[in-house]
């Protein structure tokens, strides 16, 4: 049996900078002013999905797998600025934070085997015209089973 929601669960839990998590089916579909920033694990279904397989092996009982999973962090709505260049001071603290934090998310079941952060305009939810300053964490989590 799979790990994953556990995963996941740890990651959305980490406060990073002050911001924690969100991660469940009922995401919000947007991101109000009063409400930014707001932090998310994406989850599946959303545009950008989270528990992807990236390669998976099986051996006797067991099974190794490595998931990508992504951190959103949608800072605010792109015409709140005069562009991401504004938040990028921002962007250098949440990621020091998050591999930080990130290094503890291990058991002798699963590892963080990479951490990869970017700053972005995001158009949340997919397809509807609503864009954000965000911060894009991607992990890649090995589970052995």
């Amino acid at each position: 049996m799979s790990s994953i929601d556990t995963i996941v669960a740890q990651i959305a839990g980490l406060s990073i900078n002050g911001y924690v998590g969100h991660y469940s089916t009922t995401l919000r579909d947007s991101a109000e002013s009063a409400v930014l920033p707001y932090r998310f694990i994406s989850h599946r279904g959303s545009g950008i999905s989270v528990g992807e397989f990236t390669r998976t092996t099986f051996s006797g009982y067991g099974y190794n797998a490595q998931w990508l999973i992504r951190d959103i962090c949608l800072l605010r709505a792109i015409n709140a600025g005069i562009g991401l260049s504004e938040v990028s001071f921002n962007v250098y603290s949440y990621l020091g934070e998050f591999v930080s934090q990130a290094r503890n998310i291990a058991t002798d079941k699963y590892s963080i085997e990479m951490v990869d952060g970017e700053c972005s305009v995001l158009e949340w939810p997919d397809k509807s015209g609503k864009f954000y300053d965000a911060i894009i964490v991607t992990l890649v989590v090995k589970e052995t089973n």
